[in-house]
C-alpha cells in the first residue's frame, strides 16, 4: 500500500512502515538510511538562454526569470543558496512563476518559462537529451540527501527491515548514484 504526498509523515501515528524523502533529521524515534545525495543544480531550456542570455555568476540571477518553488508544508518559498566564495549565500531571485511541485518546477523549465533550481536527479534525463542545460556548475549549493526513514524500534518487522536493505544496496550500485556524486 503506496502513498505519493509531499510531506513528512509521522511514521507510528499515521501507520506507515517506512518512508522516503529528503530533509528528515533523523531523532530518538526514526532511523534514517541515505539513498541518494541530492545535488542542486541550476538549469534552463536552451530557448530561454538563447532569448535571456546565460547568467554568468549568481549574482546575475537578478536580471532573469526565476522559476520559484514554494513548500506544500510551509508554504514559504524556498531560497536559491549557492557557495561563493567559500561562503554560503543565499541569492534573492524573482520570477512570475510560483509552483508548488518541484517536477513542475522543472517542467516549467523545460518549457522556457526561465531559470530553476532542482535536484540534479530530477533533472537528469532532460539534461541528457539537450532540453535543459545546466548553468552556473562552478557554484554548488548546500545539498542535501534523499533518505529512506522508519520508526525506530527494537522490533523492527522483517518486512521493514528486508525493504530497508533492498533499497539501501540497490541504490549503492546505481549508476545513478556515481553520476550524482561527480556532479556535487
Amino acid at each position: 500500500d503506496w502513498s505519493y504526498d509531499n510531506r513528512r509523515v509521522d511514521l507510528v501515528k499515521e501507520g506507515f512502515d517506512a518512508a522516503i524523502g529528503g530533509g528528515i533529521a533523523p531523532d530518538a524515534n526514526v532511523v534514517a538510511r541515505q539513498l541518494l545525495p541530492i545535488v542542486p543544480i541550476t538549469v534552463a531550456s536552451p530557448s530561454y538562454l538563447a532569448a535571456h542570455g546565460t547568467p554568468a555568476t549568481p549574482e546575475d540571477l537578478a536580471r532573469h526569470d526565476c522559476i520559484r518553488l514554494r513548500s506544500a508544508t510551509s508554504g514559504r518559498l524556498r531560497e536559491w543558496t549557492f557557495e561563493i566564495d567559500g561562503e554560503t549565500r543565499t541569492v534573492p531571485v524573482d520570477g512570475r512563476v510560483i509552483l508548488s511541485d518541484v517536477e513542475a518546477v522543472r517542467d516549467a523549465a523545460v518549457a522556457g518559462m526561465g531559470l530553476a533550481r532542482v535536484g540534479a536527479y530530477q533533472a537528469l534525463p532532460w539534461l541528457d537529451d539537450g532540453r535543459l542545460v545546466r548553468i552556473l556548475a562552478g557554484f554548488p549549493g548546500p545539498g542535501g540527501a534523499v533518505q529512506v526513514y522508519y520508526a525506530h524500534n527494537r522490533l523492527t518487522p522483517p518486512k521493514v527491515r528486508a525493504f530497508v536493505e533492498f533499497l539501501t544496496e540497490s541504490f549503492a550500485v546505481s549508476p545513478l548514484l556515481a553520476r550524482l556524486t561527480s556532479m556535487s
